[in-house]
């Protein structure tokens, strides 16, 4: 017998051939649904987020409900913009025709989304593939339990299943799931489970985008007030204890401005972290765990293993550590010192290809030596995180920290086909049929340059 899953997947992938694309005005009825559905359940949405992550009121707002209200806004105000026809030039050697790039829909998409940021995760890809016009399945995270019923109940019951659909996660209807042949695949999660992915959609060639992680790196140098770089940095290690795919994994700072710098950051945690039920917990016993042994022997951390929470502390570290082989994700954070500014970038280069890299200066060759030579999906100056804000900036990782962009306009594009057309006018040179001659090279010659 067939699964629910699988019938739904069978009744999409069937209606996404049978009408490829959903119309504009479906495309913002769904929008506007969806923005309808945030606002008016924002404290379940807040509450689930504190029940899979202890996440805070204002936390749950400023880093997830809030910015997928701003998104929802921005697409339906620009959406008949972005679906229109864009004329491009024509070369002289087509004279006789005009251009343009059509934006197609991909047609039955596949969202996978974490447990970090469970709704933000989910619903900002889910805008992009409505705004494009594709149907969508979609697989929540089954650690994020609260967040995942939640999602399914507000999406399966409020929308159109024969648009949107999220499927219960548990492995028989992912191992299912993954067997079957989408049009495009959204990934956001672990560079681990990503690669799994990626090699069983290989098998139908189906395009993919990777939203992944690792060890993002911020880079002090010697011009900056050191202080207010440490406030900065641990303002956005707290937020989710450090389970971001953006958060600061580690600080790189000039010789001699380790101790100091450290001391700034934990001075910080004690000022600002007066009461430790508003810090997000980890999320399950085992990241609490592997996160724990992280901690290297010589350095003491507080933790509380009844609530899964860590404690932040900052600390001094080397390249070779155990700490800094892997994404901590978590609310630790190594500080190492360097000598040269060119070789540290280097180092980091090696390291990996971050999702986002952060330098405090006010050296603007400094900023633009790292621009060039380093590998990363992003770079922020002297400030964290906030590059989610902007619709105008694409974002997404490079190599190891993934592929593709989302966000605003790039997330159209992103779940959208770029089709190019050209259409001639009743006209023809005929330079390129026999016989061949020539007085048709040359002219040939002439009009190709």
């Amino acid at each position: 017998m067939l699964s629910i899953e699988l019938k739904q997947y069978l009744r999409l992938k069937q209606l996404s051939i049978e009408q490829p694309f959903i119309d504009y005005k479906q495309r913002i009825w769904l929008l506007k649904k969806l923005l309808f559905l945030v606002q008016t359940n924002e404290k379940r949405i807040i509450n689930a987020l504190n029940l899979d992550l202890n996440k805070h009121e204002n936390e749950a707002y400023f880093s997830e409900i809030g910015l997928i209200l701003r998104e929802l806004k921005y697409t339906i105000k620009n959406l008949k913009k972005w679906i229109k026809p864009k004329k491009v030039k024509t070369p002289f050697l087509l004279f006789a025709g005009s251009s343009k790039i059509i934006q197609q829909a991909k047609g039955l998409c596949l969202i996978i989304s974490p447990w970090n940021y469970p709704f933000y995760l989910t619903m900002m890809p889910l805008i992009s593939a409505i705004a494009a016009g594709n149907r969508v399945m979609i697989k929540t995270s089954e650690i994020s339990k609260n967040s995942t019923l939640l999602l399914i109940e507000l999406l399966n019951n409020h929308l159109n299943k024969d648009i949107v659909y999220v499927i219960e996660p548990n492995i028989e209807n992912i191992t299912t799931l993954m067997q079957q042949r989408f049009d495009f695949v959204f990934f956001t999660g672990s560079e681990k489970v990503g690669t799994l992915v990626t090699q069983q959609v290989a098998k139908f060639h189906t395009p993919i985008t990777l939203e992944l992680g690792g060890k993002c790196p911020v880079i002090i140098c010697d011009d900056v007030n050191l202080e207010h770089s440490a406030s900065k940095i641990m303002a956005a290690k707290l937020i989710n204890s450090g389970q971001t795919c953006i958060a600061p994994d580690y600080v790189v700072v000039p010789k001699g401005f380790a101790d100091k710098f450290i001391d700034y950051c934990n001075q910080y945690v004690e000022t600002h972290l007066s009461d430790l039920n508003e810090f997000p917990k980890m999320i399950s016993p085992q990241h609490f765990r592997r996160v724990l042994n992280l901690i290297p022997k010589n350095i003491n951390v507080e933790y509380f293993e009844s609530v899964q929470k860590i404690y932040p502390k900052a600390f001094f570290s080397n390249w070779e550590s155990q700490i800094m082989q892997d994404e901590i994700f978590g609310p630790l954070l190594p500080v190492i010192e360097y000598d040269d500014f060119g070789q540290v970038v280097k180092q980091i280069s090696i390291k990996s290809q971050p999702l986002s890299t952060y330098i405090f200066t006010k050296n603007k060759q400094k900023i633009d030596y790292l621009s060039k030579y380093i590998k990363t999906g992003g770079i922020v100056i002297n400030d964290l995180l906030v590059q989610l804000i902007s619709h105008n900036l694409p974002f997404g990782g490079v190599g190891s920290s993934g592929n593709g962009r989302t966000h605003g306009y790039a997330g159209f594009l992103g779940f959208s086909n770029s089709i190019s057309s050209y259409k001639r006018m009743n006209f023809s040179t005929k330079l390129s049929e026999h016989p061949y001659t020539n007085s048709k090279l040359k002219l040939i010659k002439k009009l190709i340059k």
